[in-house]
């Protein structure tokens, strides 16, 4: 049984407020006790019998609960997680209701892709009648898997053989009933059996087909973590988020945390976010009104008295970088860093006027800051490939 220590724990970290709501940052140094609070954290809910979702961007997440309640999305998972888990949502799917599918169609325009997310057989056996037939599957399954691929295949139907799913389009019912959801449910038998050698998924841009392994790790990221959410969540849930802003372009990470409440509000959920990202925080600070900010030492976390700031002062104020007071800075940093994502100036360019930026500081702690930056548009350029 787990024996949860809450003498160092702020209480509004723990319990639902049941609000529509209900924010909360944890921040500190590496080594301060973030991963290891929401762990405790997670175990504490799930001892209340919350329903917990857990989402960790890193490789050395500390979350380890095998409760049923417990829900997570580990990005050390690799190629196959984003594949996997919009495969899993697609099984839900068959059980659930509208706003799931609306919620798709949000998190798929918000990126910037379409609402729409397509399909394809790899390799359809042309034998697949006999093969069916022949195997030793329970009559009702040899029924359905004959329904579907004999639909594919059928040119009338779909001359591309890639299907096709519009998420602002389609009615539930209608993919509910559909055959698509058959790609899923019976993926594993229709490999073994050789029928197909797999399911290939592709994602729109002004009407392209993109395939998903071709996207950048930062839409990647974004879709992987907003779709699951989505295919997971219950009323009152706890989301516990493990540095969310790994691979995620700037304007992103300033809207993260809005979009998620924006999308999932009406579950009530107590968010708890644990973060190194000056801009996630200015981003929430904008747009939250029961923002709650916890700085952690040495597993001791105390509730920041915080009024809307700069990222200047949010560098000060919560993670003990010095920088000279400067908003023009920071947003023109910003700035050039959207421009670098957006692809309307080069690498070259962006290292260039850092590096002039630099070159013309004074302050020895804001030159290792604008060192983080030049590194952070490497990354960004990397992410792009």
């Amino acid at each position: 049984m787990f024996i949860f220590d809450n003498k160092n724990i702020p209480s509004q970290l723990l319990l639902p407020s049941n609000s529509d709501e209900d924010i909360n940052i944890l921040i500190g140094e590496n080594g301060s006790g973030k991963s290891t609070l929401l762990n405790d954290l997670s175990k504490f809910h799930l001892g209340q019998n919350y329903n917990v979702i857990a989402i960790a961007n890193t490789i050395y997440d500390k979350f380890n609960s095998r409760n049923l309640h417990f829900k997570i999305l580990r990005s050390s998972l690799g190629k196959t997680l984003a594949r996997n888990t919009i495969v899993n949502a697609f099984k839900i799917l068959a059980n659930d209701d509208l706003k799931r599918l609306r919620n798709i169609a949000n998190t798929l325009e918000y990126i910037g892709f379409d609402p729409v997310i397509s399909f394809k057989l790899k390799g359809v056996n042309p034998d697949f009648r006999d093969k069916v037939i022949d195997s030793e599957l329970p009559g009702e399954e040899i029924e359905i898997l004959m329904y579907f691929l004999n639909r594919y295949v059928d040119r009338e139907f779909y001359e591309e053989k890639i299907v096709n799913i519009n998420f602002n389009n389609e009615k539930f019912e209608d993919i509910k009933n559909s055959y698509l959801l058959t790609m899923f449910l019976y993926e594993k038998q229709l490999k073994s059996l050789k029928l197909i050698r797999g399911i290939d998924i592709y994602l729109h841009k002004n009407n392209q087909h993109i395939p998903l392994n071709k996207a950048s790790s930062g839409e990647l990221t974004l879709v992987t973590s907003l779709i699951y959410l989505t295919s997971v969540i219950t009323e009152n849930s706890v989301i516990l988020i493990d540095e969310p802003e790994n691979s995620l372009h700037p304007k992103w990470q300033i809207e993260y945390i809005t979009r998620i409440n924006n999308l999932f509000y009406f579950y009530q959920p107590k968010i708890i976010v644990a973060t190194h990202s000056p801009l996630i925080i200015n981003g929430a600070e904008m747009n939250s009104q029961n923002l709650k900010i916890f700085k952690g030492t040495n597993g001791n976390f105390i509730l920041e008295l915080n009024e809307k700031i700069n990222v200047e002062e949010i560098y000060q104020e919560y993670f003990d970088v010095t920088t000279p007071e400067n908003r023009y800075l920071s947003e023109n940093l910003i700035d050039k860093m959207n421009l670098l994502a957006s692809k309307n100036i080069g690498l070259d360019e962006f290292l260039k006027e850092i590096n002039n930026i630099q070159d013309n500081s004074y302050d020895e702690k804001q030159k290792k800051l604008l060192d983080e930056v030049l590194e952070m548009g490497k990354k960004i350029i990397t992410d792009l490939e």
